[in-house]
C-alpha cells in the first residue's frame, strides 16, 4: 500500500488487475467515439482586470488574483482555456478498468490555481473567521508555502465558500476532467513532460528529489507544466468534485462534475510525496472517504471566468462539435452541431460559422466543406449554438467533422477558431467493431473477452 497508516483503512487506490496492453488500446480505440485534442493557451491584459493580472514570460498564459475582503490577495490562478481532450488511458503500458471508456471532454474556459493551497493561504482563512475555525496540523515540516494538509472534502467546501464570499468571485472544487484536462495542459502522455517519471520533476517515493517519501515539499519546487502549473504530479493528492465510479461509463462529457454514484467517496487526483510514481500518473484516479483528513491530501481550487481579462477585443471560437448518429450508413442522413462563442471582452461583427469534413482529427479551415451558417454579432461572452443536415459519405470509413468562425475585426486569437473534432464511422457498426476485437461490451462499461 503507498500510503501511510493514516489513510491506510479509507484512502482507496485503486486495485483491479491492470488490462494487457494490447487490450487496453484496442479497447478505447473502439469505444471512444471522437478525437483531438486542443493545446493552445491564449491571452491578454489590459484595463477592467482582476488585482495582479499578469502574463507569462512567453505570453502563452494568463494569471490573476482576486482581492480579499479581509485584506491581501487569493491564490494566483491561471487561465486554462477552452478546448476538449481524451480522457482516460490513452498509453499502452498496463491501465486500471476504472480508465475506461476512454472519451472526449470538452471543456469550457475556468480557471485553477497555479499552486496547491498553501498553509499561509488556509491560515489566512481561519484568522478571517473562516474555514471553521480548523488550523489545520503541519506535522512539523512547516507552514508557509507548503501545501495544507489534512483537509477533509467539507475543509475544502468551506475553503472555497470563504474564498467566494471574500472575493465575490465563483470558486469550488475542481471537477475531476477539469483537473486532467489542466495536467495533461496539452499532452497525451503520462505525465506533462513524458512517459517516465525522470529524476527530480515531482515529490514521491521514487521521484529522486529531496523529499522523496519524507514530507512535503514547498509548492513550486519543480518546473511547471506547458500550461504553467505546479505540483500536478506529486506532492499532495487533491480533491476533486466528483463522487466516486467504478469506470467512466456515463461520465459527463462537458467539463463538470460526476455528482451521482458512490458520493461518500470523492475523486483524489495527482499523488503524493508518499505515492509511487505509477499513482503521479495524470489518468491515474484515487479516492477517499469525504471525511478522511490525512498527512497525503490538500487542494487546488478552481474559478468560474467567463471571459479572459483583456483591453476591449472579441476572442471567438467555434465548440461542442455533436452530431445526432456517430455510426451512419453510407448516405445515411445525421446533422452536425456546434457553437460560435465570443470568449473575449470585447463585442464581435457579425461572421460565418462553417462546418468541414476531415480524414484526421483535427479539423481546420484547409479541410472540406460541408456547410456554413451565418453568426451574427456577439456581445462577450455570448453564443450561438447552430447545425447543419449532412450526408454521410458514399464509402464507408473513419471521418472527423468540426466547425471554424471566421475571425473578425481586432480579434486577439485569430489562429484558435476551430473546434474539436467529433469522430463519425460511416457504415462501422461499434458493435462489430468490438466483435473484431474478440471484446464485448457489458453493462458496466468494461470491454471484456
Amino acid at each position: 500500500m503507498p500510503h501511510g497508516p493514516s489513510a491506510v483503512a479509507t484512502l482507496f487506490i485503486r486495485s483491479t488487475a491492470a488490462v494487457v496492453a494490447t487490450l487496453a488500446a484496442a479497447a478505447a480505440a473502439a469505444v471512444d467515439e471522437h478525437g483531438g485534442v486542443v493545446t493552445r493557451l491564449e491571452g491578454s491584459t489590459g484595463s477592467g482586470e482582476p488585482a495582479g493580472v499578469s502574463d507569462s514570460d512567453d505570453g502563452s498564459f494568463v494569471t490573476f488574483a482576486d482581492t480579499l475582503a479581509s485584506g491581501g490577495l487569493g491564490p494566483v490562478m491561471v487561465v486554462i482555456p477552452a478546448g476538449s481532450f481524451r480522457m482516460g488511458c490513452l498509453n499502452d503500458d498496463g491501465c486500471y478498468l476504472d480508465e475506461f471508456p476512454v472519451h472526449t471532454v470538452d471543456v469550457p474556459r475556468f480557471a485553477l490555481s497555479k499552486y496547491e493551497l498553501t498553509f499561509e493561504q488556509w491560515d489566512a482563512c481561519v484568522d478571517a473567521g473562516g474555514c471553521s475555525g480548523y488550523r489545520a496540523h503541519d506535522r512539523g515540516w512547516g507552514r508557509g508555502d507548503r501545501p495544507v494538509i489534512r483537509l477533509n472534502h467539507a475543509h475544502a467546501q468551506a475553503y472555497v465558500s470563504w474564498l467566494s464570499e471574500q472575493t465575490g468571485k465563483d470558486y469550488r472544487v475542481p471537477s475531476e476532467s477539469e483537473w486532467e484536462y489542466a495536467a495533461r495542459a496539452g499532452t497525451e502522455t503520462q505525465y506533462d513532460w513524458g512517459n517516465s517519471i525522470g529524476v527530480d520533476r515531482a515529490n514521491c517515493t521514487e521521484c529522486g528529489s529531496e523529499w522523496d517519501h519524507a514530507q512535503t515539499a514547498p509548492v513550486g519546487s519543480f518546473a511547471a507544466n506547458p500550461w504553467g502549473m505546479f505540483d500536478m504530479h506529486g506532492n499532495v493528492w487533491e480533491w476533486t468534485a466528483d463522487c466516486d465510479n467504478a469506470s467512466y461509463d456515463g461520465a459527463p462529457a462537458d467539463g463538470s462534475a460526476w455528482t451521482t454514484g458512490r458520493c461518500t467517496m470523492r475523486v483524489l487526483r495527482g499523488g503524493a510525496w508518499d505515492s509511487h510514481p505509477d499513482f503521479l500518473r495524470a489518468r491515474y484516479r484515487g479516492s477517499a472517504d469525504v471525511s478522511l483528513t490525512t498527512d497525503v491530501i490538500g487542494l487546488r481550487v478552481a474559478r468560474e471566468i467567463d471571459v479572459v481579462p483583456s483591453s476591449g477585443k472579441p476572442d471567438l471560437e467555434a465548440r461542442a462539435a455533436t452530431v445526432t448518429d456517430a455510426n451512419p450508413e453510407p448516405g445515411g442522413a445525421f446533422t452536425l452541431a456546434a457553437t460560435a462563442r465570443n470568449a473575449g471582452a470585447g463585442a464581435s461583427a457579425a461572421t460565418t460559422l462553417r462546418y468541414y469534413r476531415s480524414a484526421d482529427a483535427t479539423v481546420s479551415t484547409s479541410d472540406t466543406s460541408v456547410g456554413t451558417d451565418a453568426i451574427a454579432a456577439l456581445a462577450a461572452g455570448g453564443k450561438s449554438a447552430e447545425s447543419v443536415p449532412l450526408t454521410a459519405p458514399a464509402g464507408a470509413g473513419t471521418y472527423y467533422y468540426g466547425a471554424c468562425v471566421d475571425t473578425v475585426a481586432d480579434e486577439s486569437d485569430a489562429p484558435d477558431n476551430c473546434s474539436a473534432s467529433v469522430r463519425v464511422d460511416v457504415g462501422l457498426s461499434s458493435d462489430a467493431t468490438l466483435s473484431g476485437l474478440g471484446l464485448t461490451w457489458d453493462d458496466g462499461g468494461t470491454g471484456t473477452d
